[in-house]
């Protein structure tokens, strides 16, 4: 019996170090911009990097895109002297008996962006990884979000903000057809910090009265509103001080057309800041006067 432990023992410790091979694993990515412009030609490059655990002696996949209206594959060059490229089935290879554990680029992707603004995922779809130590990977698939972008037709939110001390307000940069840039990709930057600071989501936040602009930037793009800081309640259209039921009953009728809003009541009952008094600022101080918060 006590060979028996023994020997179980011994298998035991064999098995521990394939444990350990079996964590072998790459990082696959596709490397370059994330932004470029209506039919501009551009790369993006596939990189194997962060080998760990033993060497990498294959690999394959399907290079794809996911909305061809968007952007184009226009070539395919292999990067690696161990890579080959099929063009009909858009598949590759790649097989290295001698393994490596070193960081590499496998392939450079040459695209062709369309006459449209619009975002498209490039795509290594069925990855398939094989190392040394017989450990088989099938990741997820490999994708990388690319926006194309006509610089001309970038827009902001709103373009003449007004705001009361305290008040915030989310800036964002958009195309016509419903595209919002990411926030995080654009700069934001204020001309008058103690008036308006905006922080790098695009968030602004009106700090004391007075007049000021901010901007935002996307790549070749500079997009500027005025913010403007008035020392009143916003909601409280007849300016007694407090927003209450008397304030949602002129916001209704306003918004009806059945009364004209002077420059003040505008200024003051003009929640969503689009020039007008509507059924979104009617919600909002109705919720208000019933002391409910703003959602």
């Amino acid at each position: 019996m006590k060979k028996n432990h023994i020997f179980i023992s011994f298998l035991l410790l064999l098995a521990i170090p394939m444990c350990v091979y079996a964590s072998s694993s790459a990082n696959i990515a596709w490397e370059g911009n994330e932004l470029f412009e209506i039919t501009e030609e551009f790369t993006q490059n596939l990189i194997f990097r962060n080998i760990q655990g033993s060497e990498l002696i294959s690999a394959g996949g399907i290079i794809s895109v996911s909305d061809e209206t968007c952007f184009d594959i226009v070539k395919v060059e292999i990067q690696n002297p161990f890579a080959t490229y099929y063009e009909k089935s858009k598949k590759f290879a790649y097989s290295n008996l001698m393994g490596t554990k070193k960081d590499f680029t496998m392939l450079k992707v040459t695209l062709k962006a369309k006459e449209t603004t619009c975002s498209a995922n490039l795509k290594l779809e069925s990855p398939k990884l094989s190392f040394a130590d017989s450990t088989p990977l099938s990741p997820d698939n490999i994708e990388k979000e690319i926006n194309i972008v006509n610089y001309d037709e970038l827009k902001l939110n709103v373009n003449d903000l007004k705001l009361s001390v305290g008040e915030t307000y989310q800036l964002e940069m958009y195309v016509p057809n419903g595209l919002i840039i990411s926030p995080n990709k654009v700069t934001f930057t204020s001309k008058n910090n103690t008036i308006v600071s905006i922080d790098k989501g695009g968030k602004i936040k009106a700090n004391q009265t007075g007049e000021t602009n901010v901007t935002a930037s996307y790549g070749m793009k500079t997009l500027q509103t005025k913010v403007t800081v008035l020392d009143y309640l916003k909601g409280d259209i007849n300016g007694d001080g407090k927003i209450n039921p008397l304030d949602h009953y002129l916001a209704l009728r306003m918004s009806l057309g059945l009364n004209k809003p002077n420059s003040g009541e505008l200024i003051r009952g003009d929640i969503n800041n689009n020039n007008r008094i509507d059924a979104g600022d009617v919600y909002y101080i109705l919720r208000r006067s019933l002391g409910l918060k703003s959602e």
